[in-house]
């Protein structure tokens, strides 16, 4: 019996004025479509519904089992990376000059495949190895970034508070010039540690953060609300990677997860017990507890906010620290998800985008993947739909958040729900978009 191969499509709704969705055109969706890919070389087997003429591709031209990793986006731009270290770029836009061009006429719109690591080789003067590959991305409001061998970082785009970490008042950078900016690397920051690598780069509107394997922080940008911690916030534009000293709080178990909203930083320990906020809260505060085990009970799934003793003595962690949560950052809010599929939302919830399943015991109002944008929340449910809480103004939460003026909706909007054969398997959110993935011949 043979098998049906497995083709993947990335759909896409929301805010698309410059091209961000990777559509052929630019209007504003609240309806899913197909997005567009410009591969550099499409294999053989990728030969069935595309344009031939031009290797376009209504699916994600990805090689043999390769599948899709991360997708970020800034405020009208959007980078999507593979795990065999592909980047896909879309918009026209400074921030993604560095996507393929067809010459000066070229107005194709799509995600157009980033010819690296040539165009990297070619166009800088300190340039990784041809072998080198892409391992992460982060994106700010106008510039992109690429983690090359999880020890060099390239930006390219515009800021003006600092976020292209190229020195004091550069704050424009376009393929045109001689060089792609390295503007990171390990060994300058840590010599002696040969085996210290980028562990992530997180980054929103105005400042990026990277945290490396020893455990270490680094951070430029915009810094006058203490995002970049308090040593720094005097200076109000950091221009350069400067490490992040925490004064006055410890992570004792080490740093786990690095996430960044507007004007904030939000540091979780290894074991999602401790937590670390740099910056400005939102107005009304985040109130979150005094340690994140608290947020999430063990018994049938329910909060318990003060019961934190019990839960840890019950819990199976060796280091009793309560159960695991991941964090994702909007603009102004955050929302913590427990490995069974709850979530809860701190912050600002004004268009009611901070997801809230704390309380709920049924699988099927569980969140299997979640996505922050910049005021809504995308979620893979756990009966495999894709719903979505929040601002939706241009779209991005489909149909009835487009009608509904506050996106108060508890249970949220249906985005998607898949057909016979369909698998969503993962999502991504920006600033008013909307993005999902699904495996097709399942």
């Amino acid at each position: 019996m043979t098998t049906r191969p497995t083709k993947t499509t990335l759909y896409a709704l929301g805010s698309n004025g410059q091209g961000q969705l990777g559509l052929p055109h630019k209007d504003d969706l609240s309806q899913p479509e197909r997005c567009h890919f410009y591969p550099l070389s499409p294999s053989p087997s990728q030969s069935s519904n595309n344009d031939q003429s031009t290797s376009t591709f209504d699916f994600v031209p990805l090689h043999p089992g390769e599948t899709l990793k991360k997708l970020v986006a800034g405020g009208n731009h959007t980078l999507l990376l593979t795990s065999s270290g592909r980047v896909f770029a879309a918009a026209q836009s400074t921030a993604v000059a560095f996507s393929r061009s067809d010459g000066p006429e070229d107005v194709k719109l799509g995600f157009k495949e980033v010819p690296f690591p040539q165009y990297i080789t070619s166009q800088s003067s300190v340039a990784p190895a041809r072998e080198a590959l892409v391992t992460d991305i982060a994106a700010t409001w106008e510039a992109s970034f690429l983690v090359v061998d999880a020890t060099q970082i390239y930006v390219l785009g515009t800021g003006d508070k600092g976020e292209l970490g190229r020195g004091e008042h550069c704050t424009k950078f376009l393929e045109t010039e001689a060089s792609v900016a390295q503007i990171y690397d390990i060994a300058d920051f840590e010599p002696g540690s040969k085996d210290v690598r980028v562990r992530s780069i997180s980054a929103c509107m105005n400042h990026v953060v990277v945290l490396t394997t020893t455990g270490n922080l680094y951070g430029w940008g915009a810094s006058r609300k203490g995002q970049l911690g308090a040593r720094l916030q005097a200076e109000k534009i950091v221009w350069k990677p400067t490490r992040i000293v925490l004064d006055d709080v410890s992570m004792e178990t080490g740093i786990a997860q690095v996430v960044t909203g507007r004007d904030f930083t939000f540091i979780v320990g290894t074991h999602s017990k401790e937590y670390i906020l740099l910056g400005a809260e939102p107005r009304g505060g985040f109130d979150l507890p005094r340690n994140l085990s608290s947020v999430f009970s063990t018994d049938n799934f329910h909060d318990s906010d003060t019961d934190t003793k019990s839960l840890r003595s019950n819990n199976n962690n060796t280091n009793n620290s309560g159960i695991e949560v991941e964090p994702y950052a909007l603009w102004s809010g955050l929302i913590l998800k427990s490995p069974h599929g709850q979530t809860r939302g701190f912050g600002r919830n004004n268009h009611g985008q901070l997801i809230d399943t704390s309380t709920s015991s049924g699988t099927e109002t569980m969140v299997k993947q979640l996505a922050a944008g910049s005021e809504h929340s995308v979620a893979l449910m756990m009966d495999g739909t894709v719903r979505a809480w929040g601002w939706g103004e241009h779209g991005n939460c489909g149909d009835g958040g487009l009608m509904s003026s506050d996106g108060g909706r508890r249970d949220g909007y249906l985005v998607f729900r898949p057909g016979a054969g369909e698998k969503v398997v993962g999502v991504g959110a920006g600033c008013a978009t909307t993005f999902f993935w699904v495996e097709e011949g399942c």
